[in-house]
C-alpha cells in the first residue's frame, strides 16, 4: 500500500487524504522551508516536494533510486539536508527541487538531522552516533555521546544548546555545541523517537513503549515534556 499524506487547512481540526505520486509505502519525515515549499522523505530514497503548502506533491527523487531516507531538515529557505541508512547524506541548495549526495557521515544508520545555520548541523543514529558539521556537510566530526544506544531525535535551539533522544528513554543535553553531552532523566523506559524545543527551556519528546495484552505486545504512545530545559521531565501521556 502506498504511503499516505494528509493535509489540513484549519490547524489540524480536519484532515484530508492527498494523492501520493510515488509507490513508496513508508514516509519517514517532513519539513517546510516556507508556508508553501516543503519536502517529504521516505524509504527507497524517495523525496517528494510541494510548492503550494502541501495541497499537491511531486516526486523529485523517485522511489527505488537509493537507500532509505529517515529525516530531512531545512537550514534556511534554500538549503536542506536529508539523511538515511549507512551514513547517507543528501543536500539541496534550491529548496528541495534537486539533491546531491555528500560524503557519508560515518557508516552508521542515521535517524535524524538538525541544522541551525546553512553550514552548521548535527546528525544522530545507531550505536549512539552524534556527528557535527561546520562546513555544510563536507566533513562530519564525531562527538562523544557516552552511550551505545540508538539515538533517534536531535534538536537545537541555537548553535550551542541542543538535545538528543533515543532508546530506553535516553536524553542527552549539550550547552556547547556538542563538545560535551550530559545525561538527563526522562523518567521513561520507552524508545523516544523525536524531540522538539520551542525555547531553551520548553520542549517535548515523543516515543513508544511496548505493553503486553495477553500474549501480544502492543505499542503505546509516550509523551514527555519539560519547562526546565530538560532538568525535569513530566508525563504528557
Amino acid at each position: 500500500m502506498p504511503g499516505r499524506i494528509w493535509y489540513t487547512q484549519d490547524g489540524g481540526r480536519h484532515w484530508a487524504l492527498q494523492t501520493n505520486p510515488s509507490w513508496c509505502d513508508v514516509f519517514t519525515d517532513i519539513d517546510f522551508a516556507t508556508k508553501d515549499v516543503g519536502v517529504i522523505v521516505g524509504r527507497y530514497g524517495t523525496i517528494l516536494r510541494t510548492v503550494n503548502g502541501g495541497a499537491t506533491w511531486t516526486e523529485v527523487v523517485a522511489a527505488g533510486s537509493g537507500p532509505h531516507l529517515s529525516a530531512v531538515d531545512f537550514a534556511n529557505k534554500r538549503i536542506a539536508y536529508a539523511v538515511g541508512v549507512s551514513g547517507r547524506v543528501l543536500k539541496s541548495i534550491d529548496a528541495g527541487a534537486t539533491w546531491t549526495a555528500l560524503a557519508p557521515a560515518g557508516g552508521r544508520d542515521l535517524r535524524d538531522v538538525c541544522f541551525t545555520a546553512s553550514r552548521r548541523g548535527w546528525v544522530v543514529g545507531a550505536g549512539g552516533t552524534i556527528r557535527r558539521t561546520t562546513n555544510g556537510g563536507v566533513t562530519w566530526k564525531k562527538q562523544a555521546s557516552k552511550t551505545k544506544k540508538a539515538l533517534a531525535g536531535v534538536d537545537f535551539v541555537d548553535g550551542s544548546r541542543g538535545w538528543v533522544v533515543g532508546a530506553s528513554g535516553i536524553v542527552r543535553r549539550t550547552i556547547n555545541g556538542g563538545v560535551t553531552w550530559r545525561g538527563q532523566k526522562s523518567g521513561a523506559s520507552a524508545f523516544l523517537h523525536a524531540v522538539d524545543f520551542v525555547t531553551a527551556t520548553k520542549g517535548c519528546a515523543v516515543g513508544e513503549r511496548m505493553r503486553p495484552v495477553g500474549s501480544t505486545p502492543y505499542a503505546v504512545g509516550v509523551i514527555r515534556f519539560t519547562s526546565s530545559g530538560g532538568k525535569y521531565w513530566k508525563k504528557g501521556f
